[in-house]
């Protein structure tokens, strides 16, 4: 185990990081992926003004206002950085979005 400073330093800001992609993810999950229209809490009954959202059918994370943005965006951007919904935060590729790439050795 590596415990140098710039490695514990990196471990320390983990909790910052976390705390950022909470953010992050909170609005992500109340705007459209595609064209940052607001959408509708989920949960919430149809008609209230707001879109309601779909969620991408394999991370569960992106949400659109309808098929024709899930659509484009799939194509144009999410489709290179889509993950299952099983290794979205478990993941390897997570973990090193966290605390950046680590050495094998």
């Amino acid at each position: 185990m590596d415990a140098s400073g710039a490695t514990v330093a990196s471990v320390a800001k983990t909790g910052e990081k976390v705390d950022g992609l909470r953010a992050w993810l909170a609005e992500m999950r109340s705007s459209c992926g595609c064209c940052g229209k607001k959408l509708a809490s989920p949960g919430a009954p149809p008609g209230g003004g707001e879109p309601v959202a779909s969620a991408c059918g394999q991370c569960k994370q992106v949400r659109y206002c309808g098929r024709a943005c899930q659509q484009a965006d799939w194509k144009d951007r999410h489709k290179a950085c889509c993950l299952k919904a099983s290794d979205s935060l478990a993941g390897d590729m997570a973990w090193q979005m966290l605390i950046g790439p680590t050495d094998s050795r």
